[in-house]
């Protein structure tokens, strides 16, 4: 199954992907894993497959890059899996258009989506970006996608409507909690 074969890809925790994820590398590349049921009766897979192969293209060519790739398509058991990989969290958002950050945690102070989201440690205790007393180096993930995030390291922080299904891997409680908030140990 092409979602299972790559869940190892990355440095990321070897979880096998059973839900769309959005994996962030350490350079800031994202690999964004489309896991949904399947209704064939709209259109098929090849189908399917064209029409995200010219979204990409047509995305590539107005920025005069490729900087958008789709990996694979396929429909197993009712279950579609896409995986789109995207040079930056920007070109995903442009992409998609659904908000996603990966940044510093002194520029995502400066940032006004997420700054007041509660963030909880493993131990439970809470602040919010703006109270957090660590490293302005350190990276954070703000998404606005409702998916599990699979971070470059270790979670440190994430938002309270999220669970810790990893050491770096993070998913939502619920689709209408967002943004999701990730602090990185990095």
């Amino acid at each position: 199954m092409l979602a299972t074969a790559l869940a190892g890809c990355g440095g990321q925790e070897d979880v096998p992907i059973t839900q769309t994820t959005l994996t962030i590398d350490s350079s800031g590349a994202v690999r964004y894993e489309i896991v949904e049921p399947f209704d064939r009766d709209y259109y098929d897979e090849e189908e399917l497959a064209r029409l995200a192969r010219e979204e990409v293209s047509d995305y590539d060519l107005r920025n005069g890059a490729e900087r958008v790739r789709l990996e694979g398509v396929e429909v197993s058991d009712g279950m579609l899996h896409m995986v789109l990989t995207f040079d930056t969290a920007s070109d995903f958002s442009h992409f998609t258009m659904v908000s996603l950050t990966y940044t510093t945690l002194s520029e995502a102070r400066s940032l006004t989506t997420g700054a007041d989201v509660r963030l909880v440690d493993d131990e439970g205790v809470s602040s919010t970006i703006s109270g957090l007393d660590l490293d302005g180096d350190r990276h954070v993930i703000i998404s606005q996608e409702p998916a599990q995030i699979r971070a470059p390291y270790r979670v440190r922080y994430r938002s309270d409507n999220t669970e810790l299904t990893g050491r770096n891997i993070v998913t939502p409680l619920d689709e209408e909690s967002l943004p999701v908030v990730v602090v990185l140990d990095k």
